[in-house]
């Protein structure tokens, strides 16, 4: 691909539609279901208190974005500085190669040093040799001191103690 000047800059209301069919394509290619919408991405993702960010990619002069980057911040952690999660990072099939993925995660390194994060934390599916080689390229390295955990049932299991926990929130 001829190298192009690429413009990484935060996602604003016009991009939404495009931003929405950039989540799609990933959850697509990453094989989750999809359920996000485009109203949920304004109300989340610009409203006045916004529990996200969204860095979009495109070629200068073009409208047409090619690549996204969605963060959002862990406030405080051990270290007393926020984390900064890096959610989604996906480039166009079209646009690959051409150094949109870099200049993405650069732009997500930049935005960690301004909120002073302590760290940049991601995930990547175990099947994605590509991205795990892009990300050690850039000084990323698989967390060898944690293993991801996850819990979809939200039902309260019984516990040996006697505590009301609806009181307690």
């Amino acid at each position: 691909m001829a190298e192009q000047d690429i413009t990484v800059r935060p996602f604003q209301p016009p991009d939404v539609p495009q931003l929405h069919g950039l989540m799609r394509a990933l959850a697509e290619f990453e094989g989750y279901e999809f359920v996000a919408t485009q109203a949920g991405i304004m109300e989340r993702g610009l409203s006045e208190n916004p529990q996200f960010e969204a860095l979009v990619a495109h070629f200068s002069g073009s409208d047409k974005l090619i690549g996204m980057a969605v963060i959002y911040q862990i406030p405080y952690t051990y270290h007393l500085k926020p984390n900064l999660v890096l959610k989604e990072l996906f480039v166009t099939e079209q646009a690959r190669g051409a150094g949109v993925g870099e200049a993405l995660f650069n732009a997500v390194k930049v935005r960690a040093s301004v909120l002073g994060c302590g760290q940049l934390l991601w995930s990547v599916v175990p099947w994605n040799d590509k991205a795990k080689s892009f990300y050690s390229k850039l000084g990323g390295r698989m967390e060898d001191r944690w293993e991801g955990w996850i819990c979809e049932d939200f039902s309260a299991q019984p516990s040996s103690g006697s505590a009301n926990h609806q009181e307690a929130f």
